[in-house]
């Protein structure tokens, strides 16, 4: 069986995304009080089941035991601190491990100010070690976020930035298009890299699997237009991308949504509706514009990922969001869904 967790805030993806162990972290976000608000674990499962949620961050309460009833959730709620600074490096022990005897879903949830954004999580045995990573066009910092699973993990950033005079800073150094940011991590670190243009296309490599988030502490979807959002999703490794995609437009969103095309490999193919749109190699992007009340068939000749912004409204209550876009790979015909009452 399939499920289905739609998030209090934005759609959350369709694949089997259970399992019995999950590592995740909370990106960046904008704010007066950037460590403020919370970060929320929402916690379901099918079946009874115990589990353990580690946060080596917080020694004083680092884990955090219980049990929940199938069909039921657990809310766990953590301190903005959990999340990790504003800056390029290693942050030792942001990552958070989620453990049961029996399969359980994990959505991320973080909440600062009048932004909010969730994420799905992905299970560990799911995870890769190559990755190729989306953010949006840059109104502070794009962030891509990596959390290590083992110990001696290296990581390999091959950067991927819109123009010669973009850059990330790292330590005493400045990278550019095309250079290498290289670490080693031990279980539970976090290593990110934040940019001050879009990092879409960015290739991470590892050693041994690896969780990977990206997206971007504050977005304006589409350019320019208030208000803002924190926009972060897992990103599934290569491995698991797809070819085939239909898309929903938000509900409720009449300025209608944005779809981000990423390709793999060389030489990718992509079509809406059948019609020929573009040939990408590995890495480049293709933006679709779709209206609020229209669905799209979009397929690629190689592996892809294919990413929706919703847009946000002038009303300032309709805030954007981003969520995965499930390749018909990963559908099935059986699926619980669950809908947050607040």
């Amino acid at each position: 069986m399939k499920s289905v967790f739609f998030g209090p805030f934005s759609f959350s993806d369709i694949v089997d995304h259970r399992g019995k162990e999950f590592v995740v972290s909370f990106l960046p976000q904008a704010g007066k009080l950037p460590m403020g608000g919370t970060n929320n674990l929402y916690i379901s499962s099918f079946e009874d089941v115990q589990a353990r949620v580690h946060v080596p961050a917080l020694p004083q309460q680092s884990d955090t035991q219980f049990d929940l009833k199938a069909g039921g959730i657990k809310i766990i709620k953590l301190p903005g601190s959990t999340r990790t600074t504003g800056s390029t490096g290693i942050e030792k022990n942001k990552g958070i491990r989620i453990t049961a005897n029996k399969p359980i879903s994990v959505q991320g949830l973080s909440i600062l100010s009048n932004t909010s954004e969730g994420f799905l999580g992905l299970p560990v045995d799911m995870l890769g070690n190559h990755y190729v990573v989306p953010t949006f066009f840059v109104v502070i910092n794009a962030i891509v976020q990596v959390v290590a699973t083992e110990d001696n993990t290296f990581v390999s950033f091959k950067l991927r930035l819109p123009s010669r005079t973009a850059r990330v800073n790292y330590g005493d150094k400045w990278y550019y298009d095309g250079d290498f940011i290289n670490e080693t991590l031990n279980e539970l670190d976090v290593f990110q890299v934040l940019g001050d243009s879009d990092l879409s296309g960015t290739t991470v490599t590892s050693s041994k699997p690896i969780a990977v988030f990206s997206g971007n502490d504050c977005a304006l979807v589409p350019k320019y237009r208030m208000p803002c959002n924190h926009l972060v999703e897992q990103i599934p490794p290569v491995s698991q991308w797809g070819l085939h995609f239909i898309t929903n437009p938000t509900p409720n969103r009449q300025g209608g949504d944005e779809f981000h095309v990423i390709a793999s490999e060389q030489n990718t193919s992509v079509a809406v509706d059948t019609q020929f749109k573009k040939q990408l190699n590995n890495g480049d992007k293709y933006i679709i514009e779709a209206p609020w009340n229209v669905s799209l068939v979009i397929s690629t000749s190689k592996p892809s990922l294919v990413i929706q912004y919703s847009k946000g409204s002038d009303t300032m209550k309709l805030r954007p969001s981003m969520s995965l876009v499930p390749p018909q790979e990963w559908y099935s015909n059986d699926y619980t869904v669950y809908v947050p009452k607040d």
